[in-house]
């Protein structure tokens, strides 16, 4: 089981109720679409552990999950603080220029200026904005993800086209 072929999906906060159940905060913009999953990855030590999942309610950001052959004990002494993972198959397909952050790793970034300004190594999700993270000649370039910047998101190319402000991809350089 490889770690990159999973995504973050949330983090267990706190025991809930007396039914052997736990409180989740969940990091998706789209929570409701996961309402029907029947297994999650618990990452416990480094690695992802699978449980099969008996009860699941989402309301808006959080989620009350209940896991087979798992009682209050394991949840207060080894769960609570885990992070969640999910197996990325199970995200929806995005069209045109939106994504999931992991889709874009690898992607070749090209400036209507500039040409070709390198390969994307990660996206850095901010709270107020996402940010492409590439790497040219070993030198790390920042660009916010913003419909003024990125034009187009070419995934059978593995291609982003953008449009830079005068002077941003300069001060990395």
């Amino acid at each position: 089981m490889n770690k990159k072929d999973f995504f973050y999906f949330g983090k267990i906060i706190k025991p809930h109720g007396v039914k052997n159940e736990f409180l989740t905060i969940l990091d998706t913009n789209n929570p409701e679409h996961f309402k029907n999953i029947e297994i999650i990855f618990v990452e416990i030590d480094n690695t992802l552990i699978p449980y099969f999942i008996n009860n699941i309610r989402i309301t808006g950001k959080q989620a009350i999950i209940e896991l087979q052959d798992v009682n209050f004990d394991m949840i207060t002494e080894l769960l609570v603080g885990s992070s969640l993972y999910l197996q990325k198959e199970l995200l929806p397909k995005l069209p045109g220029n939106q994504f999931h952050s992991h889709e874009l790793e690898g992607f070749s970034v090209h400036d209507k200026e500039k040409g070709n300004i390198g390969y994307i190594e990660e996206v850095v999700d901010m709270d107020y904005q996402a940010l492409l993270k590439i790497n040219f000649n070993d030198k790390e370039i920042l660009i916010p993800v913003v419909e003024d910047i990125v034009k187009k998101i070419d995934r059978k190319n593995k291609r982003i086209e953008i449009e830079a402000p005068d002077g941003l991809i300069d001060i990395y350089l």
